[in-house]
């Protein structure tokens, strides 16, 4: 019954955060990429987080698992690799 009433207080919580900060978002551009404006370290920790989720996360543990300490080098070459993107690029 505990994770029910947990999940669904996140779920009022996350619809009640989208009700009140839906009047920022003009138009499309300040929706998908909050209008041009976030900093070099915002935009590089959100792709690092969008690339770098659960399903990476989960699926290298995996490989680990498998392949020993190769398969924890994809994920370190990638995650640095995006650092380094993110910094060059997002500026």
């Amino acid at each position: 019954m505990l994770p029910l009433v947990i999940v669904i207080i996140y779920f009022v919580a996350m619809i009640g955060l989208g009700l009140t900060t839906r009047k920022q978002a003009k138009n499309a551009g300040s929706f998908f990429v909050a209008g041009r404006s976030g900093s070099t370290l915002f935009i590089t920790g959100s792709l690092l987080a969008t690339i770098i989720g659960a399903s990476a996360t989960l699926g290298m543990a995996g490989l680990g698992f498998t392949r020993g300490l190769t398969g924890a080098w994809w994920i370190l070459a990638g995650s640095v690799g995006l650092i380094i993107l993110g910094f060059l690029f997002c500026p």
